[in-house]
Order: structure tokens, then sequence, then C-alpha cells
């Protein structure tokens, strides 16, 4: 297995001067699996899950009753808590704790809890790339 993997920025909207460290991953929840794109944003303090995201994987909004509070641009959303379980290249999927919001404008985003948490994270921007491996 790799050490880690390099992956480059990409832009969404194919702008060479909006580019984004977008992660790519495979989401698992116990109905199923997704690909995924996840924003590493070392400001973020928690990983954020989108609504449809969640829906996606099976995940049903009635049946969860874990809530937490948002802050910033998604203080005005519920959201509760899940983990679901990532892989992302070749490494053993770890589970991953996000505040699924009911926001349907959000993108996945990576934060400190708990995703900075279980990877190290290099960002070369200048370069257009990103390093991640796990944290052991």
């Amino acid at each position: 297995m790799r050490l880690n993997f390099t992956f480059p920025f990409s832009s969404p909207t194919n702008s060479e001067f909006y580019k984004l460290p977008l992660l790519p991953m495979v989401l698992f929840s116990e109905a199923g699996s997704l690909r995924v794109n996840g924003l590493v944003d070392t400001g973020a303090s928690v990983n954020v899950l989108p609504y449809g995201v969640g829906i996606s994987l099976g995940l049903v909004w009635e049946e969860n009753k874990a809530a937490i509070t948002l802050s910033g641009n998604l203080a005005n959303f519920p959201a509760q808590m899940v983990t679901l379980f990532a892989r992302i290249g070749d490494y053993v999927p770890v589970p991953l704790n996000f505040a699924w919001s009911q926001s349907r404008n959000t993108r996945l985003i990576l934060g400190h809890a708990n995703f900075f948490m279980a990877f190290n994270v290099c960002i070369y921007r200048a370069d257009g790339v990103f390093e991640v491996k796990p944290n052991k």
C-alpha cells in the first residue's frame, strides 16, 4: 500500500482561477456506498455531509435523533451527527463523523473533527496539488 496519495486541485467550474482541494473518496453506510468529492477545508471545525448525499446513502432524517448546532452559513439549518466509513485510494476505510446538514446548497466538507484527526494533509497550493496519508 502507498504511504500517501497526491491529488491535483480541481475546479468544479473548469476555471483556472477557482481550483480547490477536492478529495475523491467512497463513503459507506449500512445501505450502500457512494463516490463523492470532499472539500479539504483547514478552516472547518467539523465534517459536513450535504442533505442529498445522506439521502443517496440511504440515511433517513426522521430516524436520526443526534441533533447538533452548526455555525456560520449553516447555522440556520438543522443538523444531525452521523458516522460513515470513508475509503480514500486503497487505504482501509476509516470512520468519519459528519454533521449531516439539511442544507441542500452546501458541499461535502472535510474538517478538523474528525478528518484531520484521521489523516495528515500537506497542501502545495502553488504547485496545485495536495497529499493525504493516514495518521498512524
